[in-house]
């Protein structure tokens, strides 16, 4: 549930172009709801990079992804391109 709630929040963040989803999360937030949680609240936006173990071939899977979203983004980019000619 931590996961999905903290991924939600990065989701809205993003779409409000809110440039503040790096860094320590708001003590006055994780005051509130540390005596709710079912474990302790992670202090940072992002996640420690040691708790998750290494992943084989994150190289060349970061790339394939990066094509990806370069494929699927082609349409829009196109179509703003063209409308502004």
């Amino acid at each position: 549930m931590a996961c999905c709630t903290k991924s939600w929040s990065l989701i809205w963040i993003e779409m409000i172009e809110n440039p503040n989803c790096y860094g320590s999360l708001p003590q006055d937030w994780l005051e509130e709801w540390k005596d709710q949680a079912p474990v302790e609240l992670p202090p940072e936006w992002d996640d420690p990079e040691d708790l998750y173990p290494p992943i084989p071939r994150k190289p060349e899977i970061t790339e394939k992804n990066a094509q990806t979203v370069e494929k699927a983004l082609y349409p829009i980019r196109s179509n703003k391109k063209s409308e502004t000619v």
